[in-house]
């Protein structure tokens, strides 16, 4: 048997995101089940109070036995950082990277910070009890401290468990056997109430709701998807673009799987939403805004997605890619391509060891 190529410990406290980094847990579990790394949790790394949505590792290369602080900061806005972890972090895989954000830090910092790429929010049965057991870290960390309020300790542990039985495995992302004789274009979207924020809310749901509103009209029945329903958006949307159904994840994933097109709008902060991955992850046709921040390798206009800057421009290119089957099956095929070399946590994790020592 192949020896081990890393030891990874994964730092575990309050600033560890259970829901975005799952995807990070996913791959380092898989790696450690097929004897590639050694993986164990330990208690530590740099709790930062502001920041919430970071992976911690302590990485050793086994050959050479050089080792890494390893920080993977999943937050959306790319000119936000944890500078404490920044500070004590030999690489920091950052998930939205722009050049303005980077122009913020000074230049020893910048040299640290590498572009995390896509991320996909997953679990499985192999990395349930590392979940689990980081989550009870957390619990006993914060019982132990007088601040902390035992109640809402409780709280958290259970929302972190809770989320094993609503992160399927990477597996559920794949795409499945298409008989539709009509492809379908979908995008299921939410939109936000008001709250502080430092992107215009009220311009990110106006363009979510008018997208949609065009895709029924120029689609019609080929559109499947809209906005979930939910109290905020009941109030402010037209009937006719809600969902009511499709909420819980599996269906979610039936509706994604089962089409052919998916139509990607930014997140909030320009941030590249899961919900790429997950079209990348399905073998989707993509139609997609302008991807504004950097990935470790790049998707490619006309052959990862087409792109559209106006509503009519994005019905148009869902036309075009429901009407030209032999351009829908090439981009269909480099997409899967994409998602096994890059996004599939497995394989994603593995490339972000090998990049902490580049």
């Amino acid at each position: 048997m192949t020896a081990h190529r890393f030891d990874v410990a994964l730092l575990v406290n309050a600033s560890h995101s259970f829901f975005d980094g799952s995807g990070v847990l996913c791959g380092l579990s898989e790696l450690a089940r097929r004897g590639v790394i050694r993986l164990r949790l330990r208690g530590g790394g740099i709790f930062d109070a502001r920041h919430r949505a970071l992976v911690q590792l302590d990485v050793t290369e086994t050959t050479c036995h050089d080792v890494r602080r390893v920080v993977i900061d999943l937050a959306d806005r790319a000119d936000f950082f944890s500078a404490t972890a920044l500070a004590h972090a030999n690489v920091y895989f950052k998930r939205s990277v722009s050049r303005e954000g980077l122009a913020q830090l000074a230049r020893e910092d910048q040299q640290r910070v590498k572009p995390y790429g896509l991320n996909l929010a997953c679990l499985g049965i192999t990395a349930a009890h590392w979940h689990i057991r980081a989550a009870a870290m957390v619990f006993a960390q914060r019982a132990k401290q007088r601040s902390s309020s035992l109640p809402a300790a409780l709280a958290e542990f259970i929302a972190n468990c809770r989320l094993v039985t609503g992160l399927p495995a990477p597996a559920a992302f794949g795409p499945v056997v298409r008989h539709d004789p009509e492809p379908s274009v979908v995008l299921q979207s939410r939109i936000w109430p008001p709250q502080v924020s430092a992107d215009n809310l009220e311009r990110v749901n106006n363009e979510r709701i008018a997208i949609v509103q065009t895709l029924q009209s120029a689609l019609g029945r080929r559109f499947v998807g809209g906005i979930l329903a939910d109290a905020f958006s009941k109030s402010v949307c037209p009937p006719g673009v809600l969902v009511h159904t499709n909420k819980r994840r599996s269906a979610y994933l039936r509706l994604v799987t089962s089409a052919a097109v998916g139509v990607y709008v930014r997140g909030l902060h320009n941030a590249i939403a899961i919900k790429m991955a997950e079209y990348l992850a399905a073998g989707l046709c993509i139609v997609s805004e302008p991807i504004a921040h950097e990935l470790p390798v790049p998707l490619i206009a006309g052959v990862n997605y087409l792109p559209f800057r106006s509503l009519e421009e994005c019905a148009s290119q869902c036309k075009r890619l429901l009407a030209q089957p032999a351009e829908a099956a090439r981009m269909r095929a480099a997409n899967l391509d994409y998602y096994g070399k890059w996004v599939e946590p497995k394989a994603h994790v593995d490339d972000l060891l090998s990049r902490a020592f580049d």
